[in-house]
């Protein structure tokens, strides 16, 4: 395939997902609703002040776990809902034929799609760490009140151990991707790859959510001091694993689509 049909297929991929990215962005930016709110219960006048102060260097933390438990549980829903939607307007609008009259090789842009859709939904849950932790960062500064602030010293710090779970986040996002976006090759209606990949990720965290939380979050929260040392631990076995079946999902994604037939 030429250079100027890659960047076509690209494009097209780009402009028909960007809307479901921006979506999925924003989806992982819910728990800043608690978050705020939480900041602005503090920072209410009547709210005891010396209280405040004892928990002050804990607030970024708190917002590394429930942002870092939320991505790998309701986020690996959000990114396999994803992944199953790449194919459907291929097929409910029969684009699919319009491709391959032109000089369009399949297993050429079943890669293109992943490359572009992987490289959203993996955009969606690693930059979700960082922003939501700036955002509340911003928030508790925002007022200039020395007392209320969070130092920058802090910010950096999570912002260094978060590059830890990015990549334990990137590794389970790819997975739960590469999975669902196999089902959305092989099913030709949306609905049907949307269950199948949903059904998979629910089995995936069903029987291993509490090593997901051990991996990621368990040294972090229970053994005192709270350390951000302690936070997401990088393994080798177990991220091997995840890349592992990110390959394997991706070939078997590659042979059910060169070989079915597209009606």
């Amino acid at each position: 395939m030429s250079w100027t049909m890659t960047r076509a297929v690209i494009w097209k991929e780009w402009r028909e997902s960007r809307l479901k990215f921006l979506a999925l962005l924003g989806a992982f930016h819910l728990p800043l609703i608690g978050f705020i709110r939480a900041a602005y219960f503090l920072k209410q006048p009547d709210h005891d002040l010396f209280a405040f102060r004892l928990v002050e260097n804990q607030h970024l933390y708190a917002t590394l776990f429930y942002q870092s438990g939320f991505a790998i549980t309701v986020g690996l829903f959000l990114i396999g809902f994803f992944g199953a939607s790449a194919f459907a307007w291929d097929y409910e609008s029969n684009r699919v034929f319009f491709i391959f009259e032109r000089p369009v090789n399949r297993g050429s842009y079943l890669w293109l799609k992943w490359a572009v859709y992987a490289s959203e939904a993996v955009a969606a849950v690693c930059v979700s760490l960082f922003t939501t932790q700036l955002i509340v960062w911003l928030f508790y500064n925002a007022d200039g009140s020395p007392l209320l602030a969070i130092p920058i010293e802090q910010l950096t710090a999570v912002f260094q151990a978060s590059f830890r779970g990015a990549v334990w986040l990137a590794a389970l996002g790819l997975a739960a991707f590469a999975w669902s976006f196999f089902f959305g090759a092989w099913f030709q209606k949306w609905w049907t790859a949307l269950v199948a990949g949903g059904t998979v990720v629910g089995l995936f965290l069903a029987l291993m959510y509490f090593r997901l939380y051990g991996w990621i979050l368990l040294r972090f929260t229970h053994e005192p001091p709270v350390s951000l040392d302690n936070y997401a631990q990088l393994q080798a076995w177990p991220l091997v694993a995840l890349l592992l079946s990110v390959v394997a999902a991706c070939i078997a994604a590659q042979w059910v689509f060169r070989r079915r037939e597209i009606w």
